[in-house]
Order: structure tokens, then C-alpha cells, then sequence
């Protein structure tokens, strides 16, 4: 019996740390312009609108996802449209059937989907990963860049090295720190001014089976499975969290029913 009090005053403190995230969901749930969230966001819905402050992570799911203010942690993001128009201080993750990314984002940038823009208002401040039938990169990437797609267009300069495991291939005008890698039957056009410092290597078609898994092509179709995967437990959240609350209410409530109705010692 002595145990049991300890245990029901700490149940009390349980819900202080689980309820520090803030939830939404609905049809349009939304954070306004000039609304601040002082932790992590999760939200879900049918068309979604962030365009408040985030100051930590935020995972968001739905049919149209609109995010235009900033947010201090990570992004992961999945919907039939999702637009990114708000800095990023952390890392972006999303998939979803058109992805527009139009805002700085300070470390990676792992995105999948049917056409993939990245325009050049952005800034990828570390790794792009990107896969999809066509992706457009417009905007800077500090380090390495890694492509699956149909088609690709380069316009932005790239820090490191380009692999890119495409069927057509157009580079504007840019510089490219590294190597830039590309099957040697693909169809690659390259601008007479772009800047390739560690030269063009033309690598082996991708074969299939097994060893299709072990190249570039490879990594990326990984991060893409990974990317499916946070996904999908993310959702799973967002959907089960709402339930979980309630429950943990449900037994704080309990708890404080149990120490208001034990008898006092004197």
C-alpha cells in the first residue's frame, strides 16, 4: 500500500510532458499568421495551413498541406500537394503527389513524389535527396545531391558531387563542386558554361534485381522507404493521439480522485 501513493502522484505529472505537443486535425485545421507554438505541431487534415511560428518539429498530413511560416525544428510532410513556403532551421521530409519547396531550409532535404520542384528561393544547407518522375532544382544545395527520376533539371549550383539516376538530364548554367554522375544511356544535356569541377563520369546502367539496390539508385529508393516509414508512424500518431490523451486524462482524473479521497494522517 505504500507504493501505491508514489505511483498515483507520479500518473499526475505524466500528462505535463505528454501534452506539451499540440494537436490538430479536421477538415481545415490551420495555425494563423501571428499564433506561435512553442513545441512540436502535429497536425491532420483534409486541406492543412500553417502559417504561424513553430518553434519545434512539425508533422503534418494531408490532402493540400500549405506551410508558410518558419519553424525552428524538422518538417515531415506528406499530402496530394504540399508547399513549403516557411524557413526550416532543421531538416524537411516529405512525400506527396506535387512538392514545392520555396524557403531555406538549414540541413537536409529528402523529398518524393510525382514532380518535385525546389525553386530558387530555396537553400538546401546540406543534402538534397529527391526522387519522383520529374524534379526541377533551381536552388543552391551545400553538399551532395542525389537524384531518381524520370527527368531532372539542375539550375542550381551544388557544393559536392550530383548523382543522378534519371532518363533525361538538363544542367543549366552552374557550378558543381564534385562529380556529376549519370547512367551512360541516359540523355543528359549540359550547358557549355556550367562548371563541373570533379568532371562528368558516365556509370553503368542500373541492373535489375538485387543489384540495382547497391547504387546510387539504391540509397535513394532506401531513403524513400524510410522516408514511407517515419510517415507512416507519424500518422499513426497523429490519428491514435487524440485517444491516448483521453485516456491519460481519464486515469489523471482517477488518480486524483484516489488522493482526495484518502483519509489524512495526523
Amino acid at each position: 500500500m505504500h507504493l501505491r501513493t508514489p505511483l498515483v502522484a507520479l500518473l499526475l505529472l505524466v500528462p505535463v510532458a505528454a501534452l506539451a505537443a499540440e494537436l490538430l486535425s479536421g477538415d481545415m485545421p490551420a495555425v494563423g499568421a501571428g499564433v506561435t507554438i512553442d513545441d512540436d505541431l502535429y497536425v491532420a487534415g483534409g486541406t492543412v495551413r500553417v502559417e504561424g511560428t513553430i518553434r519545434g518539429d512539425l508533422l503534418v498530413a494531408g490532402g493540400d498541406v500549405l506551410v508558410e511560416g518558419p519553424v525552428e525544428g524538422d518538417v515531415m510532410a506528406a499530402g496530394g500537394t504540399v508547399r513549403l513556403e516557411g524557413p526550416v532551421r532543421g531538416s524537411v521530409r516529405a512525400a506527396g503527389g506535387q512538392l514545392a519547396i520555396a524557403a531555406p531550409i538549414g540541413e537536409d532535404l529528402v523529398v518524393a513524389g510525382g514532380r518535385v520542384d525546389v525553386g530558387a528561393d530555396a537553400r538546401i544547407g546540406r543534402d538534397l535527396v529527391a526522387s519522383g518522375g520529374r524534379i526541377e532544382l533551381r536552388a543552391p544545395v551545400a553538399r551532395d545531391a542525389r537524384i531518381g527520376s524520370g527527368e531532372a533539371l539542375i539550375a542550381g549550383d551544388v557544393g559536392g558531387d550530383v548523382r543522378a539516376d534519371v532518363g533525361t538530364l538538363q544542367v543549366e548554367s552552374v557550378r558543381i563542386g564534385g562529380r556529376l554522375l549519370h547512367p551512360e544511356n541516359a540523355e543528359v544535356e549540359i550547358d557549355r558554361t556550367a562548371v563541373v569541377r570533379g568532371g562528368v563520369v558516365r556509370t553503368p546502367a542500373a541492373a535489375a534485381g538485387p543489384e540495382r539496390d547497391r547504387g546510387p539508385l539504391g540509397a535513394i529508393l532506401f531513403a524513400l522507404r524510410l522516408l514511407v516509414g517515419l510517415w507512416a508512424f507519424g500518422a499513426l500518431f497523429v490519428l491514435a493521439a487524440p485517444l491516448g490523451l483521453w485516456r491519460l486524462k481519464r486515469a489523471r482524473l482517477r488518480a486524483a480522485a484516489l488522493l482526495s479521497a484518502r483519509p489524512r494522517t495526523r
